[in-house]
């Protein structure tokens, strides 16, 4: 990640320490870009309410971790499609009780924003319906859910605040005949009106290469192998590392993620088997090597795999500095290097990915 984009994040976090508004750029799908005018909730007020009303879409929301969601008793609304990764997950709107008149005014919605990042206030604090729309946040943050709730959240949080972030959707003049104003707008937007602009890939590529994701919880020898569990940050989710001879900056350590066949990487539990045990084979020649078990363990779901993420936090808090993948995942290849950790493919990888039969490749030339 470069340091201009680096720089970008740790301005825009400076503003929300502040208390000032920042433009947020969902970046994801280049066809469908997207702008945000974003506040910390608990630093609303009727002012940059106001602003943000008179240049977005006008329907203000709160992102807001799950754990408070359920604290207040904000459920789903009605229709909402949490199996959409990428969605918003919106809860019943609400209104504060006390200190507002109607809820639609820009110091009745504040009221409201600062209430909602309250760590003391009540279910029995809120009206519902409402004029402020309160937006679960995935406890696993980015590696659970990719959406624009939990980029505001993290950067709110980030900033020092409660997290729980004010924000609404930037509307353009509609030149073109679109009210959503496409990049090179949204960032003359945020200078003209001397904004910080940061983009969700900013924030998510930081997280992901800096951020502690995972945290070992025990670790114990046997015989030449480290077993360590960990689990997940912010989440219940559990994994294994077993981790074999010396690896810390040893170069080339052969890695292999473990999947259990239900994941589009394995065409069955059958060969997801015959995988570890070629891996394990190959470890046990080379007499060092690390197999990171993908699946979370207590999960209940039936989502497969660990994110390439939390694979490269794994490997980096192991010690690797040098990796040779025992498959070839490019998303885990990406993972690793935006951790420093330089990546290469083992004899064992199957060119394309695909899970073909491998007892010829054994010979890795360790």
């Amino acid at each position: 990640m470069t340091p201009h984009r680096r720089l970008r994040v740790r301005r825009a976090v400076e503003a929300l320490a502040a208390g000032d508004s920042i433009v947020v750029i969902d970046d994801r799908d280049a066809a469908r870009t997207h702008g945000y005018l974003v506040v910390a909730a608990e630093r609303a007020s009727a002012e940059n309410v106001a602003f943000m009303v008179r240049h977005t879409s006008g329907f203000l929301c709160v992102a807001l971790p799950g754990g408070e969601c359920d604290r207040l008793d904000l459920p789903p609304m009605q229709g909402v499609d949490d199996s959409v990764p990428t969605e918003l997950s919106a809860c019943v709107t609400v209104d504060a009780i006390d200190g507002v008149t109607t809820g639609i005014s820009a110091n009745d919605r504040a009221r409201t924003a600062r209430l909602l990042a309250d760590g003391d206030s009540t279910p029995t604090d809120f009206t519902r319906p409402g004029h402020v729309v309160p937006v679960r946040c995935a406890s696993g943050g980015f590696v659970e859910r990719d959406s624009v709730t939990e980029a505001v959240a993290h950067l709110v949080g980030t900033a020092g605040h409660r997290r729980a972030a004010l924000f609404a959707t930037l509307v353009g003049d509609g030149v073109r005949g679109s009210d959503l104003p496409h990049r090179a707008e949204l960032e003359a937007f945020a200078t003209a009106h001397s904004l910080r602009s940061v983009s969700i890939s900013d924030v998510r590529d930081l997280y992901f290469s800096t951020g502690t994701l995972v945290e070992r919880t025990t670790s114990a020898h046997l015989a030449s192998n480290l077993i360590a569990n960990y689990r997940q940050t912010g989440s219940s989710a559990t994994y294994l590392a077993v981790v074999t001879g010396s690896v810390a900056s040893a170069p080339g350590v052969l890695v292999h993620v473990h999947r259990d066949g239900t994941d589009s990487h394995s065409s069955s539990p059958s060969d997801a088997q015959e995988r570890l045990a070629l891996a394990e084979s190959a470890i046990a020649a080379a007499g060092c090597g690390v197999i990171i078990y993908g699946r979370a363990i207590d999960d209940t779901t039936g989502s497969a795999s660990a994110a390439p993420a939390i694979v490269a936090a794994i490997a980096q808090d192991v010690g690797l500095t040098s990796v040779r993948l025992v498959d070839r995942d490019n998303e885990i290849e990406r993972a690793l290097r935006s951790r420093g950790i330089p990546v290469e493919f083992s004899e064992l990888s199957s060119p394309n990915g695909s899970s073909g039969r491998w007892e010829e490749h054994l010979d890795i030339g360790a």
